[in-house]
């Protein structure tokens, strides 16, 4: 008999049941799973809250397993999409960078003391309290219960998704808190075909069938789901007339940053002139 494979669409990350020992086995999917007879159920509808939590089987609310127990370091399991799917009129998705912009530089500043739990699309970084495969990466937070969130953990170059796990508040510390829905941002860094892009304004918005945050996956790395942010722009002009873009973090800015660095560089430009006078 094949082994069944079940895949839910709740919440941020499709969740797969398999078992090579007994034949079906959880692993990782969603609380209130139920199979018999090689047939599955899915449960019942239950607030966002709860199901955008994507804990493991047997939740409660709060978490069973130990501080370094649940994770996977599988990226195929991370809810991602083709390039080909998300793009439409109105959307472009991942415009071609062809640039060298270190993303760990960018997404490791500015750093900041949270004095209130993360919320979703916080860049955090993993404490020693989780797995010990993904202390030290970052991560993006997808989900927020009461006591721990879901974040699905980034490569070294803080680009990538390899893996997902459940940290406890006291297990991430926040790096970024400007990718949270309804933040302001200007994009920059960009080369070559997509530097029209450059100094353009908007706001981060959920995506209407990715969400927020999303995973894309190129055409040419059918295999590595690149972390993406859905842009609302205030000037969809800059983008030949899409109203949104989806891009990586390391070409996003604080709006605020870019105005004060405006403001600066004005100043000084004022400065010089006065001076030559």
């Amino acid at each position: 008999v094949p082994r069944p494979k079940v895949f839910s669409n709740m919440g941020q990350y499709a969740s797969c049941c398999t078992n090579r020992e007994h034949g079906i086995h959880s692993d990782g999917c969603l609380a209130g799973l139920s199979l018999s007879r090689g047939q599955f159920t899915l449960p019942p509808k239950v607030p966002p809250s709860q199901a955008d939590a994507n804990v493991p089987c047997g939740t409660e609310g709060a978490p069973m397993w130990g501080r370094r127990g649940s994770f996977h370091r599988s990226p195929e399991r991370l809810k991602s999409f083709n390039h080909d799917e998300l793009w439409s009129s109105e959307h472009e998705v991942l415009p071609d960078a062809d640039s060298e912009l270190v993303a760990a530089l960018v997404m490791a500043t500015p750093r900041v003391v949270p004095s209130e739990p993360p919320e979703v699309g916080d860049i955090v970084s993993l404490g020693p309290g989780t797995p010990p495969e993904f202390h030290g990466h970052r991560g993006v937070v997808t989900a927020v219960a009461d006591s721990f969130v879901t974040v699905a953990v980034l490569d070294a170059g803080g680009c990538v998704g390899v893996g997902e796990c459940w940290p406890s508040f006291a297990d991430v510390s926040l790096v970024r808190r400007d990718m949270r829905l309804g933040c302001r941002v200007v994009i920059d860094g960009f080369r070559g075909r997509a530097q029209n892009l450059n100094n353009s304004t908007g706001t981060i918005a959920r995506h209407p069938r990715s969400g927020h945050p999303s995973f894309v996956c190129k055409p040419q790395a059918p295999g590595e789901p690149r972390l993406t942010f859905c842009v609302s722009l205030d000037n969809p002009a800059a983008s030949d007339g899409k109203a949104a873009v989806l891009v990586e973090p390391r070409f996003l800015r604080p709006y605020g940053d870019f105005v004060r660095q405006v403001s600066a560089t004005a100043k000084k430009e004022a400065s010089a002139d006065s001076m030559l006078l």
